[in-house]
């Protein structure tokens, strides 16, 4: 399963930082796992742990900090009056979350942190690719973790377009653009989107209504205008363009969809991969600097 969420009670990481590291190492967007941030301060309660002004506490901060892809926020109520443990069983009853729950020792449906960073007689699974429903807001579910890091992000599928060739908005793509944007202002992070269309294909049709139907689907769904849409038309012919992988990505990571961008009529599932750094560079080299 794409994008595996992991629980971690914070106490339980009282340990030397070259442990913490060796966990973290294993969770963020290139592998497709995350901790979840359960309770939202669980970033505090892990430096909580060590003397502020030490050494480990200083070297904390530096490792939480380059490796904030590594969590990912919940939507929770966390009670106080209650212990983590007994929190997140009960978290996970209602919701069925977290791929695993750690804690300071095995209970149950709870393993010890000492097996994730044994890893013996467990392992870790492989988050970084895995089918996906066609619906739009699997699509936006699939992107949370890249939207919640980064500050902007590019689309490109050089089948995507807003309007169909008789003019009228495209029932399979519009409503993915909008989970899209609706995800972004959820987690309040990006504050650039841009869209690149295929030139040679598209220009023509699409130039002469692109800038008003982004407007107007931004204003419907970023009503206060937090996030700046832009698009612009890529040069790829048609061969290249057919071969060229349809993505999603930022700097921090990027997401690859075998078939693109769009609700699909015929297929319910649609292939998702986290873009390897191999895959992921020509991108970024080539497309974050439209921003500038």
């Amino acid at each position: 399963m794409v994008n595996e969420v992991y629980a971690i009670n914070p106490r339980s990481l009282r340990m030397p930082v070259h442990e913490v590291r060796m966990i973290l190492r294993e969770f963020g967007l290139m592998q497709g796992r995350f901790i979840a941030a359960f309770p939202n301060n669980w970033m505090l309660d892990v430096l909580g742990n060590y003397e502020v002004g030490s050494k480990q506490h200083a070297d904390l901060i530096w490792l939480i900090d380059r490796c904030r892809d590594a969590f990912l926020q919940t939507t929770h109520i966390f009670r106080y009056n209650k212990s983590w443990d007994a929190n997140a069983l009960e978290f996970q009853k209602r919701v069925k979350l977290f791929e695993e729950i750690f804690s300071e020792e095995t209970r149950g449906d709870i393993k010890s942190i000492r097996m994730l960073i044994e890893q013996i007689d467990f392992e870790l699974k492989d988050g970084r690719e895995d089918f996906i429903n066609v619906a739009a807001s699997s699509y936006a579910s699939v992107c949370t973790p890249l939207f919640a890091c980064s500050e902007e992000v590019v689309l490109h599928d050089y089948l995507f377009t807003l309007r169909t060739e008789r003019g009228y908005f495209d029932r399979d793509r519009v409503p993915v653009l909008e989970s899209l944007l609706g995800e972004m202002v959820k987690t309040n992070r990006v504050r650039k989107f841009l869209i690149l269309f295929n030139g040679p294909r598209f220009e023509d049709r699409l130039s002469r209504n692109i800038h008003d139907d982004l407007s107007h689907i931004s204003k419907s769904h970023d009503p206060e205008g937090r996030i700046e849409v832009m698009y612009d038309f890529d040069s790829l012919e048609i061969k290249e363009a057919s071969q060229h992988p349809r993505c999603v990505f930022s700097v921090k990571g990027g997401l690859q969809f075998d078939q693109g961008f769009q609700i699909f009529r015929t297929s319910p599932r649609n292939l998702v991969r986290w873009m390897s750094p191999i895959t992921l560079r020509p991108f970024q080299e080539k497309y974050l600097r439209l921003f500038h």
